[in-house]
């Protein structure tokens, strides 16, 4: 300010809600030297004037001044995450949303920013554009606990520093560690089967596994399946079986295994018609064909195709058409015999019954007798002091020409076939001597009983 004439004395000034009117009377406040004022404190969201009175020498007072409005923003910004939510999990590249508001002055820049749990913040980045968000690549830091936080700067400088703008994610862009439990690489199986896998996520845990299963014809494509899986409707075959495992965080895990579908063997039994014989009956759950492998000797680890360390085997019947009732029987077998056998249903892949027993008849009057189908076995001759324990272990499936693998059953040994030689090639039979000395010796006895009948 300035006076030509007799120079400035001083001021007054007021601060205001008016636009261009004084509420008191003026007085002199400051000398002529001031320049400037701070207002008191104002009032938030509200229009403030300020008014300038000058006065000179001679007492004159200038016409008043006024400047404004001011507003004054004493608030802080308010801000809410759209995503992500709080307690997510987070993978991959994901953006970053939010709603922030500042209804005195408006917001000027949000800032997102990520600290680990126990650490210090760093910036991800800032957008001055509404609406607020940004991209965030995940996998720059590593899987664990963080903090999210969203800093809302208005255009007074007043920001949400509070924890208002926080929130709680876990990072994870580790895929589960997932391994086949059942069935296992290329196991043979039938009926229903029970499908497992062990899986483990250490960030954010397993959520879901689904399994699914494919033929292996170059036609077939993946269908989803529950456990246990139900193969008596398919096709005997190999197939692909697949589990997709999948964390809490959208990580997922695809693991497949090998697998066969056989016929299920059932109804296993052995009789014996007549001397030398066995026959043998049995089920499958499909039409198959079919034959018997047997030995005089129990097999409790079976060896490799085609007969699976058994001496002999028969043909194989119902080849055309296959059928789902079989029998088969066996001749040419030795007299008062054990002899140990399984079912071999010949479909692709093969399915290998439980091994059975079942013992030939004896010729008259040399003792013993016929068994068969796992019964228990008749008294045999008095040479023979134990009878036969039926040994009936678990049904496995092998794929011709695979090797099985070793059966946990133990066979109970069999006194009677220990103690009894026979002769072991199929279609042989052993002779029996008695049978021309015996009638021999009768007649001679009667020869000589008529001639001294006769004798004067």
């Amino acid at each position: 300010a300035y006076d030509e004439i007799s120079e400035v004395d001083g001021y007054y000034t007021e601060w205001n809600q008016l636009v261009d009117s004084l509420l008191n009377a003026v007085s002199k406040e400051y000398e002529e030297d001031a320049d400037s004022e701070t207002s008191p404190s104002l009032t938030t969201a509200q229009d403030h004037y300020f008014h300038l009175a000058t006065l000179d020498y001679a007492g004159n007072w200038t016409s008043t001044a006024h400047l404004g409005p001011f507003w004054i923003d004493a608030t802080r910004p308010s801000v809410s995450w759209n995503s992500p939510a709080n307690g997510s999990y987070l993978r991959q590249t994901i953006t970053l949303d939010i709603n922030a508001t500042d209804e005195e002055s408006g917001v000027s820049d949000v800032t997102f920013k990520i600290k680990p749990t126990a650490g210090s913040y760093n910036t991800i980045a800032t957008d001055a554009t509404f609406p607020y968000s940004a991209s965030f690549d995940t996998t720059t830091v590593t899987d664990g606990a963080y903090i999210l936080r969203a800093l809302v700067n208005d255009n007074v400088g007043n920001n949400n520093s509070s924890t208002v703008g926080n929130i709680d994610v876990t990072i994870d862009n580790t895929p589960p560690v997932v391994s086949w439990d059942s069935p296992t690489v290329s196991q043979t199986v039938s009926g229903s089967v029970g499908l497992s896998v062990s899986a483990a996520d250490a960030t954010s845990g397993v959520a879901t596994t689904e399994f699914f299963y494919q033929r292996q014809d170059g036609v077939d494509s993946f269908h989803p399946v529950t456990s246990p899986w139900d193969t008596s409707s398919l096709a005997l075959d190999n197939y692909t079986l697949r589990a997709v495992v999948t964390d809490t965080a959208g990580n997922s895990t695809t693991v497949d295994q090998t697998v066969a579908v056989a016929a299920v063997v059932s109804g296993e039994g052995g009789s014996t018609p007549a001397f030398g014989q066995i026959t043998i009956s049995w089920t499958t759950d499909r039409p198959t064909s079919g034959r018997i492998i047997y030995d005089t000797v129990s097999h409790s680890v079976l060896g490799t195709a085609p007969n699976y360390g058994y001496a002999f085997s028969t043909d194989t019947v119902d080849t055309s058409p296959k059928s789902t009732s079989h029998t088969i029987t066996i001749t040419g077998l030795s007299d008062n015999t054990i002899y140990f056998w399984r079912t071999v249903s010949a479909g692709s892949p093969t399915a290998i019954g439980p091994e059975k027993y079942s013992r030939t008849f004896s010729i008259p009057g040399a003792g013993g007798g016929g068994g068969g189908g796992g019964a228990p076995a008749p008294t045999p001759a008095p040479a023979v002091a134990a009878a036969v324990v039926a040994y009936t272990p678990p049904i496995e499936f092998v794929p011709e020409g695979e090797v099985l693998a070793e059966l946990t059953a133990t066979p109970t040994p069999s006194p009677i076939a220990a103690a009894q030689p026979v002769s072991e090639v199929k279609g042989s039979r052993t002779f029996n001597w008695w049978y021309v000395v015996i009638p021999l010796s009768l007649l001679g006895l009667i020869i000589s009983g008529l001639l001294l009948w006769r004798r004067p």
